[in-house]
């Protein structure tokens, strides 16, 4: 399971846009690109795509915080699927120069957000040049695909009320 556990593209767009390498230097959309937007910012727009689901074998325990009796407790989190979460990011910029520059920008940013390749795999990219599009700038479109875990959780009995065994100690 990944620390990506009950998240959501969404969240994980949202993670992506306010990344340092992000934030106040390249403007992030999510889904359709509305009209020509012209932006003086490189911009990234994430959209979804195909999914696919596989089956996990794993089981984990994760501990939740304390509750009001400050007796820990634990919750059995199940994940028998994971769903690869396909995404298309659409990197625009003034030229190929700067949209190569974001290009290494936004993979860097991947990397540091989801930390392991089985947590957010690069599947391919294609150049979307101003000569084939009406658009003025240059294009690139980089396919992603997130794994996010399906999640059952369920809360374990607080431990005072788990049955004990007393053993006694002899000096």
């Amino acid at each position: 399971m990944s620390y990506l556990d009950n998240d959501t593209i969404g969240a994980c767009f949202e993670r992506f846009k306010r990344h340092d390498l992000m934030r106040d230097k390249v403007e992030c959309v999510f889904g359709e690109l509305v009209g020509q937007q012209a932006s003086a910012k490189p911009l990234v727009r994430w959209e979804p795509t195909r999914e696919a689901f596989s089956l996990c074998n794993r089981r984990a325990f994760a501990e939740q915080p304390r509750g009001s009796e400050s007796v820990n407790q634990l919750s059995a989190v199940h994940s028998k699927h994971v769903r690869g979460a396909g995404q298309s990011l659409y990197l625009y910029a003034k030229d190929v120069d700067a949209t190569e520059i974001l290009l290494a920008r936004v993979v860097i940013t991947l990397e540091k957000i989801f930390l392991a390749e089985k947590n957010c795999r690069l599947l391919n990219g294609d150049w979307l040049l101003s000569g084939k599009h009406t658009s003025s700038a240059e294009r690139y479109r980089l396919d992603i695909e997130i794994a996010l875990p399906v999640l059952r959780i369920e809360p374990a009995a607080a431990a005072e009320s788990a049955p004990l065994t007393e053993v006694p100690v002899t000096p």
